[in-house]
Order: structure tokens, then C-alpha cells, then sequence
């Protein structure tokens, strides 16, 4: 007994003395114990997409959403997309007709497909929006081209019902879909891949 006590006290002393030790002696510290390196937390540089500025504008010949969100690759994204790999952004619109006395009513509904590419004999970032292409020389400038919404348009004057209150939503986020199979499985276990906006909502009316 007197013996299993020593180990114990032992045990503990050499505890204390591990916890103890500044943070100053750094890897070679553990290094020296351990044989190795001091093992580090695996971060994993996710993405993003945020909304920096949206707004509901109303002119004479209706609504529009004009604004701006926010796009950040996570390493993973940015490695594929070096590598060849066309990004595919969804920018998903729905409107809905406020009821009260019934369930709100889906009005109309509306995805603009937007692609981010690079050209590796150019080193240039493509920007497709429909008919409209962009170059950029720098990544920062096609996600910031990438994430603007320009009079994205919700309904004409002529389409509401004078006096109905209506609720526009939107979302902007990566179609994993649209990656090549082999990335798919990637995209499904891993936050790198996973990109996609907080829904955006407002209400107005007509």
C-alpha cells in the first residue's frame, strides 16, 4: 500500500511540474519530451458569403434590389479554382404575397446563375453573369464583382395589387451540385466548400 501511494504521489508531483512549465519553452520544449513538434488545432480556413449593404429601391416602374455581398473563398475553394475548376453561384429571388387570413402566397420566384472562373494562361478571374463577362486581375475585384446585385428586379408597378403587402426574400450561395463529382463528397463533409448567405428579407407594399 505504502508503495501504490508513493507511485501515485509521484505521479502527481510530475503533473504539477508539466503544467508549470512557461509557456515561453515553446515547441523545443515539447519537442525535447515528446520526440516531436507541439501538436496544433487544425483551423480550417472556411468561406464565406455575407451581406454587406442590401436595399429595396422603388422607382416608377417598380422594385429592385440593388446592394452588395460579401464573397470570401475558404483555401480549398481557391486551390480548385486555380486549378480549372468553374464556381457556380446561385442568386435565388422569391417573392411572396402577404395574407391574412390565408397562408402567404408565393408570388413569383427567379435564380440568376453567376460562374467565377480563372484563366491560367491569362492569370485573370472570369466573372459571368448571364450575357455579361468580366475580367479581373485580381481575385478581390471579380468577388467583389461576384457579390453585387445591380437592380436585381423584383416585380413591376403594373404586376402588384394596389395596396398589397408582398415580401421579397434573397439568398446568394455556392451550388455544390454543380461541382464536379468527385468534389461533391468534399463539399458534403467539409465547411470549406460550404458557402452560403443568411437569408435576406423584406416587406413592402405596393
Amino acid at each position: 500500500m505504502r508503495c501504490w501511494k508513493k507511485s501515485l504521489n509521484a505521479l502527481i508531483w510530475i503533473l504539477v511540474v508539466l503544467t508549470s512549465v512557461p509557456s515561453v519553452a515553446g515547441d523545443s520544449w515539447w519537442s525535447g519530451l515528446w520526440g516531436g513538434a507541439k501538436p496544433q488545432p487544425n483551423h480550417e480556413d472556411v468561406g464565406y458569403i455575407r451581406v454587406s449593404s442590401l436595399k429595396l429601391e422603388q422607382i416608377s416602374e417598380g422594385f429592385f434590389i440593388i446592394g452588395q455581398y460579401d464573397v470570401h473563398l475558404s483555401s480549398s475553394l481557391q486551390e480548385t479554382l486555380l486549378h480549372g475548376v468553374v464556381l457556380h453561384f446561385d442568386v435565388s429571388e422569391e417573392v411572396w404575397q402577404v395574407r391574412h387570413l390565408w397562408w402567404d402566397r408565393e408570388w413569383s420566384t427567379q435564380i440568376q446563375d453567376r460562374w467565377l472562373s480563372y484563366n491560367p494562361l491569362t492569370e485573370e478571374f472570369i466573372v459571368r453573369m448571364g450575357s455579361i463577362v468580366q475580367s479581373f486581375g485580381q481575385e478581390s475585384d471579380a468577388l467583389t464583382a461576384l457579390g453585387t446585385i445591380l437592380h436585381l428586379p423584383v416585380a413591376s408597378a403594373q404586376e402588384l395589387s394596389p395596396g398589397g403587402v408582398y415580401q421579397v426574400r434573397l439568398q446568394m450561395r455556392l451550388d455544390s451540385d454543380k461541382l464536379p463529382q468527385p468534389l461533391q463528397a468534399d463539399s458534403l463533409s467539409s465547411n470549406g466548400w460550404k458557402l452560403e448567405a443568411p437569408l435576406w428579407q423584406v416587406r413592402f407594399k405596393s
